[in-house]
C-alpha cells in the first residue's frame, strides 16, 4: 500500500521546459483551484505535479485529503510539506494545526518544539496547545528545554493563567538555566504570594537573590532595608506606587550610608498615603521594627509614618510610628509587635492619613533609611491556633 502512495506522489512529474502560458494550462494556479467539490482534490493534484517542492502544495493536498477522509495520504503529504520546509514557520504551524484537529499529540510536539525555535509569533497559539492537550509539566518544558525565549515566554504565559504547577516546572527550568532575571522573578513570586503560598515564594525570592540577599533574612527580615539597590517590583522587595502629590525616588546621597528613599510632597494634596510598601513572611513571636527618618518642612498635622500590619486582618495587627513633622535631622524610630499564629503576611509601609483640617494639602520631604526588622523571642509552643480569616490582597 505505501509503495502504491509513493508512486502517487512521484506520478505526472512535468517538464521544466514548458512555456509558461502551457505550464499554467496544465497546472493552475491558486485561484482557478475550487474551494470545495469533487474537482479540488484533482485540480491540487496538477498543481502540485508542477511544483513538487512547494511545501505549501503539500499542505494544501493535505487539507483536502483529510476532508476527504484519506487520511493515510493527507498524512503523507503533511510530513512531506515539514521535510520539505524545515526553516518555514508558516508551514510548520499548519502542520501542528493538522495534528491538532485530527488528535495526533505525538506527532505534534516536534513539530511545535521546531516552531517554538524558529519564531515567537505563534506562542500564543502553541501555549494554548499545551494547556488543552497536556497534562504533564514536564511534557510542555521538554519541548523548550534549551530554548531560552520560549521557556520564559512559556513561564509568562502560566504565570498569567495561573498554572501554578506547570509555572513552578517553567520556573525551576529557567533558574537552573540561568535565565532568569529581576521582572521574572519578581512576576513568578508575586504570583506565588496571589496564591496564598506564602513559604514557597519567600523561598523562591532567596534563592533567586543569592549573594544580593546579603543579610536577608538571616539578620534583617526586610529586603533592601537600606535601598542601596533600585527596588525590583516585587513583594518581598519596595513596592512603589506613584500618586497624584507625592513623588518617590531614591536618593543616592540622600541616606545615613549613601542610598536612601526620598518622598516629596508637593503641597498639592490631602495625601492618603500607603504607596511605598514590602511584605515579610513571619513566624509567631515578638518582633522590633528599627528605622532612621528625617524630614524638611513637612506640613499638616498628619505626618507620615511606617506602619507594620496584617494585610488580612489590620484589627490583629497594626503598630504605627509617632508621625513625622516639621524639619528634623536623622532620627532614629522604634516599634515592637507581635505576630500571632493566624497571622501569615506582615506588610511594612510607609503612609500617611489624610488630614480632616481646612489647611490639609501636605507639602514637605521625608527620607527613610536603615529600616531592618529582627526577631525578640517565639511565642510559646502548642498554643491554640486562632481560625484565619479571609484576607484581603497584600497590596490593599
Amino acid at each position: 500500500m505505501h509503495s502504491g502512495v509513493a508512486r502517487w506522489f512521484t506520478a505526472g512529474l512535468a517538464t521544466l521546459v514548458l512555456t509558461g502560458s502551457i505550464y499554467l494550462l496544465i497546472y493552475p494556479p491558486y485561484e482557478e483551484i475550487p474551494t470545495e467539490g469533487p474537482g479540488r482534490i484533482p485540480a491540487l493534484e496538477r498543481a502540485l505535479r508542477g511544483d513538487l517542492a512547494s511545501a505549501r502544495r503539500w499542505c494544501d493536498l493535505g487539507d483536502a485529503l483529510a476532508d476527504a477522509e484519506r487520511m493515510e495520504k493527507a498524512d503523507l503529504c503533511y510530513k512531506r510539506a515539514v521535510q520539505l520546509a524545515p526553516g518555514n514557520a508558516l508551514i510548520q504551524i499548519r502542520a501542528v494545526n493538522f495534528r491538532v484537529i485530527h488528535e495526533q499529540t505525538d506527532q505534534m510536539l516536534p513539530i511545535a518544539k521546531r516552531v517554538l525555535e524558529l519564531t515567537r509569533t505563534y506562542d500564543a497559539i502553541l501555549f494554548s496547545y499545551f494547556d488543552r492537550l497536556l497534562d504533564d509539566p514536564q511534557v510542555v518544558i521538554a519541548q523548550m528545554r534549551g530554548n531560552r525565549e520560549a521557556l520564559r515566554a512559556y513561564l509568562s504565559h502560566a504565570i498569567a493563567g495561573k498554572q501554578s504547577a506547570f509555572a513552578a516546572h517553567a520556573w525551576a527550568e529557567v533558574e537552573k538555566s540561568g535565565w532568569a532575571d529581576d521582572k521574572l522573578a519578581a512576576s513568578y513570586v508575586n504570583a506565588l504570594v496571589a496564591d496564598k503560598q506564602y513559604p514557597e515564594a519567600m523561598a523562591a525570592w532567596v534563592r533567586y537573590l543569592g549573594n544580593r540577599a546579603q543579610e536577608y533574612p538571616g539578620r534583617n527580615l526586610v529586603y533592601n532595608g537600606r535601598f542601596e539597590s533600585e527596588p525590583v517590583p516585587c513583594v518581598f522587595d519596595w513596592m512603589i506606587q506613584n500618586v497624584a502629590g507625592a513623588t518617590v525616588s531614591r536618593d543616592g546621597s540622600g541616606g545615613q550610608g549613601g542610598a536612601g528613599l526620598r518622598i516629596d510632597f508637593a503641597g498639592t494634596h490631602n495625601v492618603d498615603y500607603r504607596h511605598v510598601w514590602q511584605a515579610t513572611l513571619l513566624p509567631p513571636g515578638k518582633y522590633r521594627l528599627r528605622a532612621s527618618l528625617k524630614s524638611d518642612g513637612i506640613t499638616t498635622n498628619e505626618g507620615p509614618h511606617i506602619v507594620v500590619t496584617d494585610p488580612a486582618d489590620s484589627r490583629g495587627l497594626a503598630v504605627t510610628s509617632d508621625p513625622v513633622a516639621g524639619s528634623q535631622d536623622w532620627t532614629p524610630t522604634e516599634l515592637t509587635f507581635t505576630v500571632t499564629d493566624h497571622t501569615r503576611l506582615v506588610l511594612v509601609r510607609i503612609a500617611r492619613k489624610p488630614s480632616i483640617k481646612f489647611d490639609n494639602k501636605i507639602a514637605g520631604t521625608l527620607w527613610v533609611d536603615n529600616i531592618e526588622v529582627v526577631g525578640q523571642a517565639p511565642l510559646p509552643a502548642n498554643r491554640p491556633p486562632r481560625p484565619v480569616q479571609p484576607g484581603a490582597s497584600p497590596a490593599s
